[in-house]
Order: C-alpha cells, then sequence, then structure tokens
C-alpha cells in the first residue's frame, strides 16, 4: 500500500516572552487575559479558561492592534491563539522593544 507524502517540517517562529494584559473575545463574552508569550502568528493567554479549541477569538494585547484568530490549544487555565493574519513585522518589532 503506498504511503501518502511526508510534509515538511512546519516551520515555528520564535516566541517571545513578555507580560501584558491583554482581552479575549468570543461573541459577546469578554474576559481579561494575560499575555505569555508572543510570535508574530500567535499568543499564549493565562487566565483564559472560558474558551475552547477552535473558538474564533479576537485577542487584544495592550500596544497591539486587536487580532482575530482561533483557540488551537487549551491547558488549565491557559490557551494558544493562532492569528488570522500575521502582525506586521515592523509593528511587532517596535511593540517588543517598547
Amino acid at each position: 500500500m503506498p504511503t501518502a507524502p511526508r510534509l515538511p517540517p512546519r516551520t515555528r517562529l520564535p516566541r517571545f516572552e513578555r507580560t501584558a494584559e491583554a482581552v479575549v473575545k468570543r461573541d459577546t463574552l469578554q474576559k481579561p487575559a494575560r499575555l505569555l508569550n508572543i510570535s508574530m502568528t500567535g499568543a499564549c493567554l493565562g487566565d483564559a479558561s472560558a474558551f475552547r479549541v477552535h473558538d474564533p477569538v479576537v485577542v487584544t494585547i495592550e500596544g497591539l492592534a486587536p487580532r482575530s484568530g482561533e483557540v488551537m490549544w487549551v491547558e488549565e487555565d491557559r490557551i494558544g491563539v493562532r492569528f488570522l493574519q500575521a502582525i506586521d513585522l515592523a509593528a511587532f518589532n517596535a511593540w517588543l522593544v517598547a
């Protein structure tokens, strides 16, 4: 039986550990959260146990424009969100050094 072709490993952008206030929204549910780490394509947020895998959310992080995304994983009170569009490199760099 033929095997499926192997896909190249997915590139994971560097994560930066940062602490910042955040808000996570899904429909009418809006919860404060705290940023634990961030990359240009996603974020890990704490105090966000109200959300479930595959929830469409909007994440607002202090100092950055709101980002639409999807909850990719949930562990205890933490969630991982993948942004639908990556943060612009110049804006991300400026936020990191601010």
